[in-house]
């Protein structure tokens, strides 16, 4: 039986204007996202990880614009490009199809609303059944890890894990078929931290959630992710199942990447990418990483690299291979 993607990113390219610039955040990216995947996408900031993110949920707002490309989900009525959406399916889509947490997740809830407001507002516009709301909000605070009394509780009585388990159970709020989290870990100790990724690979499992994680810590998704997109200037640079990717890293940004990340073994150091990324309202003629490359030769400065499967569903966009 053939199968087919939950999500399917098409050639999608999405721009800013800034101060009379146009900034490539994205450029001519593809991705497949199964049902049942957890699927990484990593990378510097400003590499354009977010931003190819808010095209699952069709978020680019002015000045950003989606320049061309698709976005294909696989729902109950078949396959929608998601750019294309009247405002009334969207509504529909977002939250109960494809949900979000987002970035700094932990400040953007209402500081002068309870929990229970919180949720109850998400659910009912939404158009979850009002006779049914109450039982949800438990059932979602206890899939996320909390207890229910805190319902009662405001933002600012809460932790900051509490506050990310409570955006947890606001992204489930509608039964998601895909929940994206976008650096959902970040300003929280490690063991929060672990305690957070303990419990999102827990609902995907009982809830058959699809999951992507989007980070700039690599080692973050090393025994999470069965899938890593690594990104660089608005193009994913390589993509490959984890175990590939860190036992046999080929394209030389992530080599860097991985070195770049603490040990406990004695005599390793550290080793920082030296330079800066490129200024993407700029044309790029050859490879966007060229510059800071230790392997770089003549043609990578002449001809942009095509992102090509070198074997065993490796795909690297370098002239090395």
């Amino acid at each position: 039986m053939m199968s087919f993607p939950l999500l399917e990113v098409k050639d999608i390219s999405v721009e800013y204007g800034v101060d009379g610039k146009t900034i490539k955040a994205v450029n001519h990216v593809n991705l497949e996202i199964n049902k049942g995947d957890v699927v990484a996408i990593v990378g510097e900031s400003g590499s354009g990880k977010s931003t190819l993110a808010m095209t699952f949920l069709n978020l680019i707002e002015k000045p950003g614009r989606i320049r061309n490309g698709k976005v294909n989900y696989r729902g109950a009525k078949g396959v929608v490009d998601v750019l294309r959406m009247r405002p009334v399916d969207l509504m529909r889509y977002r939250w109960k199809e494809v949900s979000m947490i987002f970035q700094s997740a932990m400040n953007s809830l209402n500081p002068v609303m309870r929990i229970e407001g919180q949720l109850r507002d998400v659910m009912i516009e939404h158009g979850t059944d009002e006779s049914l709301v109450d039982a949800k909000i438990d059932e979602k605070l206890k899939l996320a890890g909390l207890t229910t009394s805190i319902k009662k509780s405001y933002p600012h009585e809460l932790s900051g894990g509490m506050k990310q388990r409570v955006n947890i159970a606001l992204a489930l709020a509608c039964d998601p078929k895909l929940l994206i989290a976008d650096e959902a870990t970040t300003a929280l100790d490690v063991v929060v931290q672990r305690q957070i990724l303990t419990r999102l690979l827990k609902l995907k499992q009982d809830l058959s959630l699809s999951l992507v994680f989007i980070t700039h810590d690599i080692s973050l998704v090393a025994n999470i992710a069965e899938i890593i997109n690594v990104m660089y200037a608005g193009k994913i640079v390589e993509r490959a199942f984890a175990k590939q990717l860190f036992e046999n890293p080929l394209h030389p940004y992530t080599e860097a990447l991985l070195q770049s990340i603490p040990t406990l073994e004695k005599g390793t150091a550290i080793k920082g990418i030296k330079g800066t990324p490129p200024d993407l309202s700029k044309e790029i003629k050859g490879c966007p990483f060229a510059d800071r490359c230790p392997k770089m030769f003549d043609r990578c400065l002449a001809e942009p690299p095509e992102l090509k499967n070198v074997g065993d569903n490796h795909y690297v966009s370098c002239h090395l291979y």
